[in-house]
């Protein structure tokens, strides 16, 4: 019988046995804990990718508006217009009356960023696209009033009546549901 101990005592203490040592058990949740966070910031916080765009646009018609007010002249208008249900808009230029479109070549200002035609593509990143707008086209006088326009003509001397009267809102929306919109007070162009 000693010989049947003495193989039983070696048969146990060589491996036979059973569960997980506490440093393989945190290292297996240290792992889930990383991979969680990760996926976790993947697929939140879409407020934040919404917020980022409506700041681009925002500058963009505060870039138009400066650059009206910069030049001084009373014949010189610069805008932007918008394409309802897309990603992009565009900025013009006009020293008379003009009916921007793109590819026209009409007004068309080639800045940073923007194709030969004057087309910026503003970078929307998951799906975010622009929802609604009160006017299609906004254009801002030396002054750096904002006027409005709904498709067509624009030009220098600007018409009265298209003088913004009440706030234009433009509203981005994200696939999830979420939307987010900026502001351009009348009068002053002043976006919040």
């Amino acid at each position: 019988m000693p010989y049947q101990n003495f193989i039983y005592r070696q048969f146990s203490l060589l491996g036979c046995r059973k569960g997980f040592t506490l440093i393989e058990i945190i290292a297996v949740l240290m792992i889930l804990g990383i991979l969680s966070a990760v996926a976790v910031s993947r697929f939140t916080d879409t407020g934040a990718e919404l917020a980022g765009q409506t700041e681009t646009v925002k500058g963009y018609l505060r870039f138009a508006q400066a650059r009206a007010m910069s030049s001084g002249r009373p014949d010189e208008i610069w805008g932007i217009r918008f394409s309802r249900g897309s990603n992009c808009c565009f900025f013009f230029h006009c020293t008379g009356t003009c009916n921007p479109t793109v590819g026209s070549g009409q007004g068309k200002v080639v800045i940073p960023g923007s194709d030969p035609d004057g087309k910026l593509n503003i970078p929307f990143s998951s799906g975010i696209a622009l929802k609604s707008m009160t006017m299609g086209t906004i254009v801002f006088d030396r002054l750096g009033r904002p006027y409005g326009y709904d498709g067509g003509p624009c030009g220098v001397p600007l018409d009265e009546d298209k003088l913004l009267k009440a706030n234009a809102s433009i509203t981005f929306s994200h696939p999830s549901g979420a939307t987010q919109s900026l502001i351009i007070t009348p009068e002053t162009g002043y976006i919040p």
